[in-house]
């Protein structure tokens, strides 16, 4: 598989419906509809408040796979790049055709509607569906139990998005994307299971390492049996956790694109048996990805006679059907270890905020939006 073709012809594949972090629930299920027959679009059942939630069913092969995305709601890239997917599936692409031929698709689009429509990680009871895969206290995780039952998959991809938080330690880059083979017991033991995943994940590593180069982060592998992708694995099934990270525009419509490419790239290794057949331990160099980033860091701020370096963390809000990214305050000093998806010197200047000098230090969850050096205005809101 060239990949290069993939990402040189990726706009005559993406679906324009969805430009933005939010849309309605509405706007997919129309999108839904507007699908192809092929899809197979079937009502599963609906949520805690009444939305119905479908899944796409396509594909004539032997190999079964099951999907989901936006089990937290507000986690939308993976579900974007679903929609670039069945673009390309439905296209004459010889390797889409090769897909409809060697899979059997099970798609949930978004498996938590109700939480996709308030822009919430979790569901109207209040309930992350990611920590219910033991007690099964919530409908949609008993649709996805139901449907992981019965049409017993061969390879389930669960597909996430992360916070822009993430960092590679090593070498001081954000974790644009990472991945998870995940943990099948308590003491990691690393058995055939995880392995398969492991390969499948390490192709995936491998191809886009040329074009996302030292940015790919690993997830900690802790056990955690209500976790769907440990429990799924635990039960035999490979499973890959897919995290869509913070690479440019906080739309991550480039993440969007990386993360269409992983999905051509880990459906064309497990079609090529790459699960039974590679390697498995360059999983292992795959680094495991920190804490260790912010959206902002103001390096050498000078408040009175104090140095300090000072960073900020967007909160995302749904206001009017758009995200507010608000800038506040999240750690005031001890940055050395820490990086910014955008960094400002500000050289021991002093700082003006709301037309006045900054005399004292700011406290945690401030909001700024501006500030002002020399005369000079750094805008910190995130359009």
């Amino acid at each position: 598989m060239k990949l290069q073709h993939f990402l040189n012809t990726y706009t005559d594949f993406k679906n324009k419906s969805f430009c933005s972090r939010y849309f309605t629930y509405i706007e997919v299920e129309q999108e839904l509809k507007n699908l192809s027959p092929i899809f197979g679009l079937k009502e599963e059942g609906s949520t805690v408040e009444g939305r119905r939630i479908y899944s796409l069913n396509f594909g004539t092969g032997k190999k079964r796979i099951l999907g989901w995305s936006q089990m937290h709601g507000n986690e939308t890239t993976t579900t974007k790049a679903l929609f670039d997917f069945f673009e390309f599936i439905q296209s004459e692409e010889s390797l889409a055709k090769q897909f409809l031929n060697n899979f059997s698709f099970k798609i949930f689009p978004v498996l938590n509607p109700d939480g996709a429509q308030a822009y919430t990680r979790k569901n109207a009871n209040q309930v992350d569906l990611n920590r219910d895969s033991v007690d099964l206290s919530q409908p949609e995780s008993r649709l996805l139990r139901k449907a992981f039952d019965e049409f017993s998959p061969n390879l389930c991809l669960n597909l996430h998005g992360q916070r822009s938080i993430f960092g590679i330690k090593e070498n001081k880059q954000a974790s644009s994307l990472s991945f998870l083979s995940p943990s099948v017991d308590a003491k990691r033991q690393i058995t055939e299971v995880r392995k398969q995943s492991m390969r499948l994940i390490s192709a995936i590593n491998d191809s886009l390492q040329a074009y996302l180069p030292g940015q790919i982060g690993r997830y900690d592998d802790e056990y955690n049996m209500n976790c769907i992708g440990d429990y799924m694995q635990t039960c035999g099934v490979p499973t890959i956790l897919f995290e869509a990270g913070q690479i440019k525009d906080y739309q991550r419509e480039d993440t969007r694109k990386w993360i269409w490419l992983a999905y051509i790239t880990v459906l064309n290794a497990f079609a090529e048996n790459k699960h039974k057949l590679g390697e498995w331990v360059s999983y292992l160099d795959i680094p495991v990805h920190e804490k260790n980033y912010f959206d902002i860091i103001l390096r050498k701020a000078k408040i009175n006679e104090l140095i300090i370096d000072i960073a900020i963390q967007f909160e995302e809000k749904l206001d009017n059907n758009k995200i507010e990214f608000i800038p506040r305050i999240s750690k005031i000093g001890g940055l050395d270890d820490f990086n910014g998806h955008k960094e400002f010197d500000l050289e021991a200047k002093n700082i003006m905020i709301n037309g006045g000098l900054l005399h004292k230090t700011p406290q945690i969850n401030e909001i700024w939006t501006t500030i002002w050096v020399e005369n000079k205005n750094i805008v910190l809101a995130q359009g």
